[in-house]
């Protein structure tokens, strides 16, 4: 929330001195998204703020009883008003966040810059997760791990997060990869040699190998959901962006066979990307403990359906539900759509899937409206991104991890930034 208020008020700054030039109209789109940021941010306030016992009896019935027998001197809709606290600084950092990508994700270069840099972020992760599992020295952040050895985790904790992570890096690095230039339709061998020889000397060739990488990064995570969920999204987005630009693009099929011949079953095969298939087909959805904290979390949400339990604090009131199949505790339910549900109520869970959906939208009308080049690819690349959200938030908590939701939040805003008009020199 720190480095997220100081860029705010160096950017603020530059714009009351003038050397930082007025953004260009967000459109209507954006501003929308901005604003239903913003009231989530103000709920999850207001679920901070002390409130008389017979309006919290009104809102919530469930979260009087609880005051009721704590004895408050200060109730609030909250039931956990520490950890609210904490998530509503978090909230308000990606709100910001989310803003400034809005102001300054302004032209061609500045698109480059921050895809490039994503993709290198997840290069080092998926580079650092395969050296220490091949080593045999098998380290997190600076600590040595205990949990998931075995499985390329790179700095974080779960291999689900890394997973995730991944695929966030995976989607901009396709994205980069469909707008090359080297890439267009080929109509006769002299086209086509000629193209071959300035893919070998471009950077597309690079971006190549860090997808490579980062497939195998992801296969060796042995992911169950984050496999599957961004395997299925890419050919997801694949299928909507044929039906949206109705015509068959050669670069597309060139990097799905690619991918799915190359990466996924030599690449994995070699080095044990058979283990996740293994895993998948060994699951029993009975025995899953995340089938269980799924089934309580929604006793749970009929419970708090209006104001939710308070922004962080289901590990706090979960306890009071968890039944005998989950004798562990659980800091988290495996699924983003009922933990932001219980915590915030289904008013505020609207806003923030409401988001998603105008960024959605606007990569949608990039693909279909604008010609190819860096707004089509890159826009492909947060479709991608926002289909594996979809399906991988289904039976994991990926943006409870502050690393992943961040890099979310500023490819939503991508989307809205490229669907915009700003100086026209490339895409």
């Amino acid at each position: 929330m720190l480095l997220a208020s100081v860029l705010a008020l160096v950017w603020f700054a530059g714009r009351l001195a003038g050397q930082i030039p007025k953004p260009p109209p967000l459109g209507r789109g954006a501003t929308a998204a901005l604003v239903m940021l913003v009231l989530v941010q103000c709920w999850v306030l207001l679920q901070l703020v002390p409130l008389p016992l017979d309006l919290i009896r009104r809102l919530s019935p469930q979260a009087f009883n609880h005051w009721q027998a704590v004895s408050p001197v200060l109730p609030r809709l909250s039931l956990d008003p520490t950890a609210t606290r904490i998530h509503f600084l978090l909230g308000s950092a990606y709100t910001l966040i989310f803003a400034l990508t809005l102001f300054l994700l302004n032209s061609p270069r500045r698109f480059k810059i921050l895809a490039g840099t994503l993709v290198l972020s997840g290069l080092f992760q998926a580079v650092y997760g395969i050296a220490m599992v091949w080593s045999g020295q098998e380290y997190g952040f600076l600590v040595e791990k205990y949990v998931n050895k075995g499985s390329v985790t790179g700095t974080f904790v779960n291999r689900n997060h890394f997973a995730g992570y991944a695929a966030l890096s995976l989607s901009m690095a396709i994205g980069l990869f469909l707008s090359s230039p080297v890439l267009n339709d080929w109509q006769t061998h002299r086209q086509r040699f000629r193209s071959a020889l300035q893919l070998l000397l471009s950077q597309a060739i690079l971006l190549r190998v860090a997808l490579a990488v980062l497939v195998l990064g992801l296969l060796l995570s042995k992911s169950r959901m984050g496999n599957l969920a961004f395997f299925s999204a890419l050919l997801l987005a694949s299928c909507v962006y044929l039906s949206l630009t109705r015509c068959w693009s050669r670069r597309l099929a060139w990097l799905l066979g690619g991918m799915l011949l190359i990466d996924v079953l030599i690449v994995g095969s070699l080095f044990g990307g058979e283990q996740v298939f293994n895993r998948v087909l060994q699951t029993d959805l009975g025995q899953e403990g995340r089938v269980w904290s799924m089934r309580y979390t929604f006793t749970m949400l009929g419970d708090f359906p209006l104001t939710g339990t308070g922004a962080g604090s289901f590990s706090e009131v979960f306890p009071v539900y968890q039944g005998v199949q989950l004798p562990d505790f659980h800091e988290h339910v495996h699924n983003d759509y009922l933990e932001f549900a219980v915590e915030l109520g289904l008013p505020a869970f609207l806003l923030l899937t409401g988001v998603v959906g105008l960024a959605t939208w606007s990569a949608l009308a990039t693909i279909k409206y604008r010609s190819r080049g860096l707004r089509v690819g890159l826009s492909f690349g947060v479709l991608l991104a926002i289909f594996w959200l979809g399906l991988h938030s289904l039976a994991d908590f990926n943006l409870q991890i502050p690393a992943n939701a961040l890099t979310l939040i500023v490819l939503l805003a991508m989307a809205f930034c490229l669907s915009r008009d700003f100086p026209a020199q490339s895409g």
